[in-house]
């Protein structure tokens, strides 16, 4: 369930629930009958759009934030499920993140693969404006591939719309 607090006189961090969390984890025999955990960017700022975009798979968890960081370049943050908690392991980026890309409008997992849409990205060096590009990051291991607690995730090329027509947003 996603939840979204706005209000103009505080700082309010947007946050999402994650309702039984450990039973999306796989861990149902040791559920309790909450089994909900509240997860916050270590960095969240007001108005960055935290969990405008979600995707669980197993035990990790992608948040998408688009309007995190430098004029909204956008962020993803994944967390993992260790000793019945939800633990922030780290923060994606664009590696040519820019201004208004809108990096993490959405997000999917799939085992080891994420994939991280940014609408707004500029193709050909900003030739194309809004093109949009698709970031996937694959997990390693670490060459542990028994103790998940040590992953990281690191981008692959990122996947562009071949013939897109100016303001494409693909």
């Amino acid at each position: 369930m996603i939840r979204r607090f706005m209000q103009p006189s505080i700082q309010v961090y947007c946050t999402i629930t994650v309702a039984i969390a450990c039973c999306v984890a796989g861990v149902d025999a040791q559920c309790t009958l909450d089994g909900s955990a509240r997860l916050l960017a270590s960095d969240g700022a007001p108005e960055d759009y935290f969990a405008h975009s979600v995707s669980i798979c197993g035990d990790v968890a992608v948040v998408g934030v688009p309007y995190s960081g430098l004029d909204y370049a956008g962020a993803a943050y994944i967390y993992q499920y260790e000793n019945f908690t939800w633990v922030e392991k780290q923060k994606l980026t664009a590696s040519d993140a820019a201004a208004y890309d809108w990096f993490g409008q959405s997000v999917a997992i799939d085992g080891d693969l994420i994939i991280v849409g940014s609408p707004f990205h500029d193709a050909n060096g900003g030739e194309i404006e809004d093109a949009g590009a698709a970031y996937v990051f694959r997990r390693d291991d670490n060459g542990t591939p028994a103790d998940r607690t040590d992953d990281v995730w690191l981008e692959e090329p990122d996947l562009l719309e071949a013939d897109v027509p100016t303001a494409g947003a693909f």
